[in-house]
């Protein structure tokens, strides 16, 4: 079995993204064998080149985070820069190590300001961070005057998440949600885990509800990338960072140092293309899909024992009639549906959005209609915006907002109920 430092920027996913910097270095914080000797530059950066650069502070544009703590380059990225992810932080101010970011990062003294350094790890050895502490609060030269001596090696990449690179050993993947949460299990859960999420990109693969924490769910910390797009994998950033396609502005490819085989990417292109369903995987993560990051919503659908009810629309800015729904799309959901790339593959900007949506097929959730005049409970337009959707139609909407709130959603149901009809809106 591959053990991989995984998915790490998963809804982020950037596992490397906690900005310091913005991110994690995987090195496990310990000495490796490396003996620092001095407390100029090239002590410094031997710590880097020990601690951060494998696979996450290197790279250029691509380094996580944005930062490159490469040879050659570090010293310019650090000196009086500021931090990219914190305002006000400036990384190395020269001559006070207490005032500098990179300083309280890896002696885990930031207070609030993200987490330690190296991440999962919580601070670098004392005898490392004081030759940081050192160089800074002599003046943070970028000249060498003592010698460096490297050892037992150069640290190596271990740490939280292993090699990066074994492909040896790889089992084959199916191209269903059964076969993701094997994956997750094998390659991801070791950063990606329940006691972990508030640290790596806040993504929990491993725990319950881990479906609806990517499906239809956006990036913690890249806004306007959507995890996991149904039908649409070269668009879902989950697999952009397996096939290494997402932008350079967003991390570092996945997994940290190095790559998915092509047979798990197809299984994972194959899984999302088809619709990204949650499929019964025997309990491994079957059940509520609660939500979290523009989750599921509970996909309980509308069954309360009772007769079915719209509600009461009557608190709601909108009517309850054919206009009042174009007014609520409007606000709601251009933002997404609209254009080329609308989401889902549903174009919502249209001068006739009735005919947009009563009588028509579902494009992700086949033979669902959008519309079903009449029949509010059987109209997707409806349940998702209610937040009582079926299990396997995806998240309330809309997306990280949804559901409605319940007048709102009344409105558009109760115009639904009344037979959808048409109606003169200028």
């Amino acid at each position: 079995m591959r053990t991989l430092l995984p998915l790490a920027s998963l809804v982020a996913l950037t596992a490397c993204d906690d900005t310091l910097f913005g991110g994690a270095d995987g090195s496990g914080g310990d000495d490796s064998g490396v003996t620092i000797d001095g407390t100029d530059f090239c002590a410094v950066q031997t710590i880097f080149d020990t601690n951060c650069t494998a696979g996450c502070h290197q790279g250029g544009e691509s380094a996580a985070g944005g930062l490159d703590l490469s040879e050659g380059v570090s010293y310019a990225a650090l000196v009086g820069q500021p931090s990219p992810g914190y305002d006000g932080q400036t990384l190395v101010v020269a001559g006070d190590s207490a005032a500098s970011f990179l300083y309280l990062k890896v002696t885990d003294t930031q207070g609030d300001l993200g987490s330690g350094m190296p991440l999962g790890q919580g601070s670098l050895p004392a005898s490392q961070s004081q030759v940081i502490a050192d160089w800074i609060d002599a003046g943070a030269s970028d000249v060498c005057n003592a010698g460096v001596d490297t050892g037992g090696g150069d640290g190596g990449d271990g740490g939280d998440g292993g090699d990066g690179g074994d492909s040896g050993g790889t089992t084959a993947v199916s191209g269903d949600w059964c076969g993701m949460v094997a994956y997750f299990e094998s390659d991801c859960v070791s950063c990606h885990s329940a006691a972990l999420a508030g640290t790596y990109s806040y993504m929990d693969l491993e725990s319950e509800g881990a479906h609806g924490r990517l499906f239809e769910a956006p990036s913690a910390l890249y806004k306007g990338e959507i995890l996991v797009r149904p039908k649409q994998s070269a668009d879902s950033f989950l697999y952009q960072k397996l096939a290494g396609t997402h932008a350079a502005k967003t991390g570092s490819s996945m997994p940290i140092g190095g790559s998915v085989d092509p047979d798990t990417l197809e299984a994972v292109a194959s899984w999302i293309d088809s619709g990204a369903a949650e499929d019964d995987c025997g309990g491994d993560d079957t059940g509520g899909d609660t939500g979290g990051d523009g989750g599921d919503g509970g996909d309980t659908a509308a069954d309360t024992g009772g007769p079915f009810s719209c509600g009461d629309p009557s608190t709601s800015s909108y009517a309850a009639d054919y206009c009042g729904v174009k007014e609520i799309v409007a606000d709601s959901c251009l933002a997404c549906h609209s254009g080329p790339k609308a989401y889902g593959v549903l174009d919502l900007d249209v001068t006739d959005l009735r005919g947009a949506l009563n009588a028509q097929t579902s494009n992700l959730y086949a033979p669902a209609l959008l519309v079903d005049p009449g029949d509010p409970e059987l109209s997707l337009v409806y349940t998702k915006s209610a937040g009582i959707q079926e299990k396997g139609h995806g998240g309330a909407m809309p997306l990280g907002s949804g559901p409605l709130p319940a007048a709102d959603a009344a409105a558009m149901c109760n115009w639904i109920a009344d037979g959808a009809p048409g109606k003169n809106c200028n």
